[in-house]
């Protein structure tokens, strides 16, 4: 079980199917994002939306230096 603790809620993400950056136009509102489970449940983040995307992209990418 893969679970990530999102500010007061933890999240399965064995079970997300989906996570969609749905914030406005940049500097219209706040940060929002909304994560779809396979069983069509949705949960919606908002106040730590910004560290979630961050976490998302540093687990996405390879971050093995390079030599130039």
């Amino acid at each position: 079980m893969n679970l990530i603790r999102v500010g007061p809620i933890f999240v399965n993400f064995d079970r997300v199917t989906t996570v969609r950056d749905l914030t406005p136009e940049a500097g219209t509102g706040p940060r929002l994002v909304r994560i779809e489970f396979d069983e069509g449940h949705t949960v919606d983040i908002t106040a730590q939306a910004q560290w979630l995307l961050d976490w998302m992209i540093s687990q996405a990418t390879d971050v093995t230096p390079t030599a130039p």
